[in-house]
Formats: C-alpha cells, structure tokens, sequence
C-alpha cells in the first residue's frame, strides 16, 4: 500500500496503526466467560511495532486472536520482515501508564511503500 492509498482509507474512517514490525510472539491465553463461567484457551499473537505516539517514538503491543483452531503457539509462523512499516488495522486501542496496547481481529498486516 502506498501512502496515498493509506492517506485515503484513514480519511475514509479506517482505523490503523502504523509503524516499524519489531517481532512478535505466540502464546496460549485463558478466558473466563462471566455469563456461562465456562473457560477455553485460545492462541494470541503478539505484535511488536515501534511508532510515534503521543510526539515521541513507542513501542506499541498488538494483540490478535487467532480462530480455535490453532491450539499450539510453537505451530504458528509469522512472514512480517522486521523493521519494515506495516499498517495493522485496529479494533481497539488502549493506552495505561505510558504503554499502548491494540487489538486487531484476523485480518493481516498491510506493508507501506
């Protein structure tokens, strides 16, 4: 993707943040459902993008879960080449002391010409 093309999908209302792949991570995560207490595990990527936030340079966590499927983190490959600019379209973005954490669903990271 272009800049011109991501300038135009963010003044259309997508919502992305863009910055330099750094590495990422597979891990085994719980959850609780609070209404049917029932609990299941489900495989979570972690992305590690440096970018500006807030005036300065940040390290940004995106978190994205991956369908039921896949049940073993060491299976998981992840072609992003490291420090190349990706846009990773977000769902939610939450920033506490400091440290912003995203979460995107599964659509894949764009790279930036």
């Amino acid at each position: 993707m272009t800049r011109a093309e991501l300038l135009e999908k963010v003044l259309s209302g997508w919502c992305a943040i863009v910055g330099e792949f750094r590495g990422w991570n597979a891990s085994s995560m719980g959850h609780l459902d609070r209404k049917t207490e029932l609990a299941s595990k489900r495989v979570v990527l972690t992305f590690v993008v440096e970018c500006v936030i807030g005036g300065g340079f940040g390290i940004v966590k995106i978190m994205q879960r991956l369908p039921e499927a896949a049940t073993d983190p060491t299976q998981v490959k992840v072609e992003l080449e490291r420090g190349k600019r990706y846009a990773f379209e977000v769902d939610a973005l939450k920033k506490e002391n400091g440290f912003a954490t995203a979460w995107m669903s599964l659509r894949e990271p764009v790279p930036i010409d």
